[in-house]
């Protein structure tokens, strides 16, 4: 189950879902992870987040490492 869940943590992308959904999503995965033993820290929520996102949001991308 943990290998799942990273798998799919790791690949995730914002794709057609809104931006509150792939987040929301994120987050999810996150929290099952943790669940299994499995932390995911904030800093590695956000580069997944950030790493994630879709084209049009390739400035806010840019930007939010800094």
């Amino acid at each position: 189950r943990t290998v799942i869940l990273g798998a799919e943590f790791q690949n995730l992308v914002q794709g057609d879902l809104s931006i509150a959904e792939y987040c929301r999503r994120l987050k999810s995965l996150a929290t099952e992870l943790g669940e299994v033993r499995a932390c995911i820290t904030d800093q590695t929520l956000t580069l997944q987040l950030i790493r994630g996102l879709s084209r049009k949001f390739h400035v806010m991308a840019t930007l939010l490492p800094m």
